[in-house]
Protein backbone atom coordinates (compact mmCIF):
# COMPACT_ATOMS: atom_id res chain seq x y z
CA UNK A 1 0.00 0.00 0.00
CA UNK A 2 3.06 2.39 0.65
CA UNK A 3 4.58 1.65 -2.33
CA UNK A 4 1.56 2.32 -4.41
CA UNK A 5 0.55 5.34 -2.50
CA UNK A 6 4.23 7.10 -3.65
CA UNK A 7 4.04 5.84 -7.00
CA UNK A 8 0.63 7.80 -6.93
CA UNK A 9 2.41 10.90 -5.73
CA UNK A 10 5.24 10.79 -7.93
CA UNK A 11 2.74 10.92 -10.62
CA UNK A 12 0.97 13.72 -9.10
CA UNK A 13 3.69 15.54 -8.74
CA UNK A 14 5.42 14.81 -12.01
CA UNK A 15 2.17 15.92 -14.30
CA UNK A 16 1.70 19.26 -12.04
CA UNK A 17 5.31 20.46 -12.85
CA UNK A 18 4.94 19.77 -16.48
CA UNK A 19 2.50 22.00 -16.34
CA UNK A 20 4.79 24.75 -16.34
CA UNK A 21 6.62 26.74 -18.46
CA UNK A 22 9.81 26.41 -16.50
CA UNK A 23 11.56 23.00 -16.57
CA UNK A 24 12.39 21.05 -13.04
CA UNK A 25 13.41 17.64 -11.93
CA UNK A 26 11.90 16.47 -8.71
CA UNK A 27 14.79 14.27 -6.94
CA UNK A 28 13.02 13.17 -3.38
CA UNK A 29 9.31 13.54 -2.62
CA UNK A 30 8.73 12.67 1.47
CA UNK A 31 5.52 12.32 3.10
CA UNK A 32 5.40 13.33 6.51
CA UNK A 33 1.87 12.67 7.61
CA UNK A 34 -1.30 10.60 6.28
CA UNK A 35 -4.42 10.76 8.30
CA UNK A 36 -8.44 10.56 7.67
CA UNK A 37 -9.48 13.45 6.32
CA UNK A 38 -12.08 15.68 8.53
CA UNK A 39 -11.80 11.98 10.67
CA UNK A 40 -13.03 9.50 8.53
CA UNK A 41 -16.31 11.51 6.82
CA UNK A 42 -18.01 9.83 3.99
CA UNK A 43 -18.23 11.78 0.95
CA UNK A 44 -20.65 10.10 -1.70
CA UNK A 45 -20.08 7.09 -3.46
CA UNK A 46 -16.02 8.02 -3.33
CA UNK A 47 -16.13 7.52 0.63
CA UNK A 48 -14.04 8.69 3.26
CA UNK A 49 -10.65 10.61 1.99
CA UNK A 50 -6.64 10.35 3.19
CA UNK A 51 -5.08 13.16 3.58
CA UNK A 52 -1.30 13.37 2.57
CA UNK A 53 1.00 15.89 3.53
CA UNK A 54 4.78 16.49 2.65
CA UNK A 55 7.37 17.92 0.54
CA UNK A 56 8.70 17.18 -2.66
CA UNK A 57 12.43 18.30 -3.14
CA UNK A 58 13.54 19.71 -6.79
CA UNK A 59 15.92 21.32 -8.58
CA UNK A 60 15.90 23.76 -11.66
CA UNK A 61 18.65 24.72 -14.08
CA UNK A 62 19.71 28.51 -13.85
CA UNK A 63 21.13 28.77 -17.14
CA UNK A 64 17.22 27.60 -19.09
CA UNK A 65 16.53 30.70 -20.64
CA UNK A 66 13.18 29.50 -19.65
CA UNK A 67 13.81 29.97 -16.37
CA UNK A 68 14.50 33.27 -16.84
CA UNK A 69 11.41 34.46 -15.23
CA UNK A 70 12.63 33.39 -12.40
CA UNK A 71 13.40 36.42 -10.32
CA UNK A 72 17.06 36.87 -9.16
CA UNK A 73 17.93 32.75 -10.15
CA UNK A 74 21.18 33.96 -11.03
CA UNK A 75 22.05 34.73 -7.45
CA UNK A 76 20.57 31.70 -6.00
CA UNK A 77 23.45 29.32 -4.27
CA UNK A 78 24.09 25.77 -6.62
CA UNK A 79 24.02 22.56 -5.81
CA UNK A 80 27.13 20.26 -6.88
CA UNK A 81 25.15 20.32 -10.58
CA UNK A 82 25.02 23.57 -10.93
CA UNK A 83 21.28 23.78 -10.54
CA UNK A 84 19.29 25.72 -7.52
CA UNK A 85 17.18 23.49 -5.59
CA UNK A 86 14.17 24.19 -3.98
CA UNK A 87 11.33 22.92 -1.77
CA UNK A 88 7.32 22.82 -2.50
CA UNK A 89 5.00 22.00 0.36
CA UNK A 90 2.13 19.45 -0.71
CA UNK A 91 -1.43 18.31 0.35
CA UNK A 92 -3.01 15.33 -0.89
CA UNK A 93 -6.67 14.68 -1.02
CA UNK A 94 -7.79 10.66 -2.36
CA UNK A 95 -9.97 8.30 -1.73
CA UNK A 96 -9.09 6.08 1.29
CA UNK A 97 -10.07 3.00 -1.47
CA UNK A 98 -8.49 4.63 -4.81
CA UNK A 99 -10.88 2.41 -6.96
CA UNK A 100 -13.63 4.45 -5.99
CA UNK A 101 -11.53 7.62 -7.37
CA UNK A 102 -12.98 9.03 -10.52
CA UNK A 103 -9.12 9.64 -12.00
CA UNK A 104 -9.53 13.33 -12.30
CA UNK A 105 -7.30 15.20 -10.27
CA UNK A 106 -8.04 19.06 -8.65
CA UNK A 107 -4.78 20.82 -8.74
CA UNK A 108 -4.81 24.32 -6.74
CA UNK A 109 -1.49 26.17 -6.88
CA UNK A 110 -2.67 28.63 -3.68
CA UNK A 111 -1.83 32.16 -3.65
CA UNK A 112 0.72 32.64 -0.98
CA UNK A 113 -0.42 29.37 0.60
CA UNK A 114 -3.93 30.24 1.37
CA UNK A 115 -5.49 27.12 -0.20
CA UNK A 116 -9.04 27.00 -0.85
CA UNK A 117 -11.43 24.48 0.89
CA UNK A 118 -11.90 21.40 -0.88
CA UNK A 119 -15.19 21.65 -2.42
CA UNK A 120 -17.49 18.21 -0.92
CA UNK A 121 -19.46 17.81 -4.31
CA UNK A 122 -16.38 16.69 -5.49
CA UNK A 123 -14.93 14.66 -3.51
CA UNK A 124 -18.00 12.71 -3.57
CA UNK A 125 -17.77 12.27 -6.91
CA UNK A 126 -13.97 10.79 -6.01
CA UNK A 127 -11.77 14.18 -7.29
CA UNK A 128 -8.45 13.99 -6.07
CA UNK A 129 -7.57 16.68 -4.77
CA UNK A 130 -3.93 18.79 -4.75
CA UNK A 131 -2.44 21.61 -3.09
CA UNK A 132 1.43 22.43 -3.67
Amino acid sequence: MKHQTLHFILAVLIFSFFCCPSQARIVRVIITKTEFYLDGKVFGTAGSYEKLTGQAYGEIDPGNPLNSIIQYINFAPRNERGMVEYISDFIILRPAEMAKSNGLLFLSLPNRGNAFPADSALLGRGYIYFWC
